[in-house]
């Protein structure tokens, strides 16, 4: 059903390792393995046993190469009076506070990437002594 397979069996079938061991009974066996899918055994790196306990590592191929990520809104953002100003200059004029909660919700996202990229990149040349001397400016300059 799983076509799972001892991948150290497999690989060495004429190593005997033991996991246990008792002394008193005159016992050894191998009471930890790992049992992969078949297909799998391409991806096998390495098989470790260290001294009682075993390790494998595997090197997948990366099919489902990975995506943006999840997005958090960094809550600091609220402490950054340029970054309120930016807020306030341009949802400013919305009277209904309906409005103002959607449009927000829709917008803030993609504007928050965008002004904290821009912050990273200001952080890193300061960094790096390589800041040049801007005027603060309103939201729609930094786009």
């Amino acid at each position: 059903m799983f076509d799972l397979i001892d991948i150290q069996r497999i690989r060495h079938p004429k190593l005997r390792k033991f996991t246990y061991e008792s002394k008193s009974l005159r016992l050894k066996s191998r009471i930890d393995f790992f049992l992969i899918a078949k297909g799998l055994t391409v991806n096998i790196k390495r098989i470790a046993p260290d001294h009682n306990a075993i390790s494998i590592s595997l090197t997948l191929p990366n099919k489902c190469p990975r995506g943006p990520g999840f997005w958090k809104f960094n809550n600091t953002l609220l402490k950054d009076p340029q970054y309120i100003d930016k807020i306030h200059y341009t949802y400013g004029h919305l009277t209904d506070r309906r409005l103002f909660w959607e449009m927000i919700k829709m917008e803030i996202r993609s504007a928050t990437i965008t002004y904290c990229q821009k912050q990273a990149q200001k952080h890193q040349k300061s960094r790096t002594g390589a800041l040049t001397k801007t005027q603060p400016s309103r939201w729609h300059n930094m786009q």
